[in-house]
């Protein structure tokens, strides 16, 4: 529910060019994408996981609609000009990375001035959750664990934008304030709710 809330409301948060990177299968975020109506790059570097996303648009609604197109692409080498997306979504991927600064230098290239970025990872505030996310991180599958607190810091600094971060359990929500521009920190760097 927390992550169709935060879809939700990366898609509201304009009316111009979004950007999700990361896509997957749109899991959690088809039916924002679907309701919002904005023209919407759909991205992820897998192949498999963008055509279970495209099947379940078809489910949904019987085709991809048009403001709609996804596309196979590298989060680090995106294939659209500087500052032409008004909005970025990057869902669950940043825990995918040992450092994820060259991942957030390249999402911030993107967004327009005034644009918003709305991030989700996994973080290591919880113990229980903290242990088993260790396992994974052991094991390759996660890289980077830090605090939600720690991952707004890194975010904020990385991008220049001052973020709000809210957390439940493990998994952290980042989104940056209506009207920053990328580089011109100023403030506090981050809030963390729990």
């Amino acid at each position: 529910e927390d992550d169709v809330r935060f879809a939700r409301e990366a898609v509201a948060a304009g009316t111009g060019p979004l950007l999700d990177v990361g896509c997957g299968s749109l899991l959690f975020t088809a039916d924002a994408h679907l309701g919002g109506g904005r023209p919407s790059l759909l991205l992820d570097l897998s192949l498999g996981m963008l055509r279970r996303g495209r099947d379940r648009l078809v489910r949904q609604v019987g085709s991809v609609p048009s403001h709609l197109a996804l596309v196979q692409a590298d989060a680090l080498a995106l294939p659209i000009r500087r500052g032409c997306a008004d909005t970025v979504l990057c869902p669950g991927i940043l825990h995918l990375f040992e450092d994820p600064t060259a991942l957030l230098r390249s999402l911030v290239s993107v967004l327009a001035p005034g644009g918003r970025l709305f991030l989700s990872s996994l973080v290591t505030d919880r113990g229980l959750g903290r242990a088993y996310l260790r396992l994974l991180e052991r094991s390759g599958e996660v890289k980077g664990l830090v605090t939600a607190s720690e991952l707004a810091r890194r975010v904020a600094r990385a991008t220049g934008l001052r973020m709000s971060c809210q957390r439940r359990g493990n998994m952290a929500w980042l989104r940056s304030e209506p009207g920053e521009v990328p580089g011109r920190l100023r403030g506090p760097s981050a809030a963390v709710g729990h």
